[in-house]
C-alpha cells in the first residue's frame, strides 16, 4: 500500500511513513490528547523537518526565552526543569579562543559558559547553543561558571537541574561545571576551579552583579519555513482532504523546502513573519503584508502557551499563530473557499495549548474566547474558565529567606 507524503509531496510505501508532530514536541506537541499528530508524512520529511525546520526555530534566541518564561505553568516548582534565558555572548571576557556566552537562571542568576564558536551552518541562522543539525559534529564542551542568587535551599536543586539540563543534557557532554560563589559542594555535579582559570574567575567575580553588555544575533527570517509548516499542517488535518494535492499547499510546500530566504520571497505567499518583517518588494504583496502584521497584534494570546486561529479573511483562509505570547505570525493557508467550506465559518477554528501540563483546548469559536474576556463566570465558557485556572503560574519559593 501506498501513501500521499503532505511535505512532500509524493507517494511512497505506507512503510516509509511516521507519525509528526505538527506542533514540536520540544514546544509542547506531547499533549495527552493531541490534535496537531499527523500520519500523513514520510520519515524522511519528518527527519528533514525536525533537523532544519524545526529545529531553528525552536533554539532561536525569541523562543528559546519564551520557553524559560513558559516553564512558569508547569504546575508546580520541581516538576518540570526551569530552562535558563540566553542573554548573548559576553564581548569583555573570553579565554584563549574560547568566547563567553551569558545565561541567567530563575532568579536571574549568572551563568558563563567559556567555548570555541559553534560552526556556522548555511540557511540555519543564529541559534542558541549548537544548532540541532549538529548532533553529530564534535563541540567544544566547555566549562561554565554559576553564581547563585538565592540563599534559599529550595531554589538549590531547581537552579541545578536548570545549570545540567542546558551543558551537561547533550549526549556524550563532558562541560566542567563550576560554583562561582561559595565552596564547592562535595558529591554534586560541580567541580573544583583549577589554578589555572583563578584569574578569570576573579575576573567573573568582579563584574557579577554590574550591569554589562551582550551580543545576541537575530535572523529575522528564521522561522518563515516553520511557520509554513504549521500551515501545511493545520490544512492537512483540519481542511477538506482536496486541500493537500491542491496549488495552495503546493505553494506552501514549495516555501517549506526552500532554503534561501530570498528565493522564498519570490514565492506569491501572504505571510507575516514571527519577527514581522516586511519583505522585498519583489514579492508584490508588501501592502498586504503591513496590513496583517497590524492584525496580528491584535490575536488572542494564553498565558504560558499557544494559541492558534484558522479564520477566513476576504476569501482567504489565514493561520494566525501565537508562540509563547512572545512571537506571532500569520500566514496564508489557502484562497479556494471549498477547502474550508462547512468546516470553517466567519468565526474561526481556535486552539489554545499549555505545554507545561501538556493540554489543548479547542477547537474553539472566537466568540467563546471573546466572551470568556468579558465573562470568564459565565456558564458558557466553564471550560475555558477550567482552563485558565489550570494555566495559572506556579507558585515560586522566596528568593531571599
Amino acid at each position: 500500500m501506498e501513501k500521499f507524503c503532505v511535505y512532500c509531496g509524493q507517494t511512497k510505501p505506507i512503510s516509509e511513513f511516521s507519525d509528526e508532530h505538527v506542533l514540536p514536541e520540544a514546544l509542547g506537541g506531547n499533549l495527552y490528547q493531541n490534535p496537531f499528530l499527523l500520519k500523513d508524512v514520510c520519515e524522511r520529511c519528518n527527519n528533514i523537518c525536525g533537523l532544519f525546520v524545526d529545529g531553528p526555530f525552536i533554539k532561536s534566541w525569541f523562543t528559546h526565552n519564551g520557553m524559560a518564561q513558559g516553564a512558569l505553568y508547569s504546575g508546580r516548582i520541581g516538576q518540570a526543569v526551569l530552562p535558563l534565558n540566553y542573554i548573548g555572548k559576553l564581548d569583555e571576557v573570553t579565554d584563549g579562543d574560547r568566547i563567553c556566552d551569558c545565561w541567567l537562571g530563575p532568579n536571574g542568576d549568572s551563568i558563563y559558559h567559556f567555548h570555541e564558536p559553534y560552526p556556522p551552518e548555511d540557511h540555519i541562522g543564529f541559534s542558541v547553543g549548537p544548532s540541532a543539525s549538529s548532533y553529530n559534529t564534535k563541540l567544544d564542551d566547555g566549562f561554565v561558571f554559576t553564581f547563585l542568587v538565592s540563599n534559599n535551599p529550595d531554589w538549590y536543586l531547581p537552579v541545578l537541574a536548570a545549570v545540567f539540563s542546558q551543558f551537561r543534557k547533550r549526549k556524550g557532554s563532558k562541560t566542567e561545571l563550576y560554583l562561582g560563589n561559595g565552596a564547592t559542594p562535595r558529591g554534586g555535579i560541580f567541580s573544583d576551579i583549577p589554578p589555572n582559570r583563578n584569574a578569570l574567575h576573579a575576573r567573573l567575580v568582579s563584574l557579577n552583579g554590574k550591569q554589562r553588555g551582550s551580543l545576541v544575533s537575530i535572523d529575522i527570517h528564521q522561522g518563515e519555513r516553520f511557520l509554513a509548516k504549521l500551515a501545511l499542517g493545520f490544512g492537512a488535518l483540519f481542511l477538506n482532504p482536496t486541500f493537500r494535492t491542491s496549488a495552495a499547499a503546493q505553494c506552501l510546500r514549495s516555501y517549506l523546502r526552500e532554503r534561501d530566504w530570498q528565493k522564498r520571497a519570490l514565492i506569491p505567499l501572504k505571510q507575516s513573519g514571527f519577527i514581522n518583517p516586511i519583505p522585498d518588494k519583489i514579492t508584490g504583496l508588501q501592502n498586504d503584508l503591513e496590513e496583517l502584521a497590524d492584525e496580528v497584534k491584535k490575536f488572542p494570546e494564553w498565558p504560558g502557551g499557544h494559541s492558534f486561529l484558522l479564520l477566513p479573511c476576504e476569501g482567504t483562509l489565514m493561520l494566525y499563530s501565537r508562540i509563547f505570547k512572545m512571537q506571532s505570525a500569520c500566514i496564508q493557508v489557502s484562497d479556494e473557499a471549498s477547502h474550508w467550506e462547512n468546516l470553517i465559518d466567519y468565526e474561526g477554528l481556535l486552539f489554545l495549548i499549555n505545554p507545561g501540563i501538556r493540554e489543548c483546548l479547542g477547537p474553539l469559536k472566537l466568540s467563546e474566547f471573546f466572551m470568556f474576556k468579558l465573562h470568564p463566570s459565565a456558564p458558557k465558557v466553564s471550560k475555558l474558565a477550567d482552563f485558565a485556572n489550570r494555566s495559572q503560574p506556579i507558585p515560586l519559593p522566596p528568593v531571599h529567606i
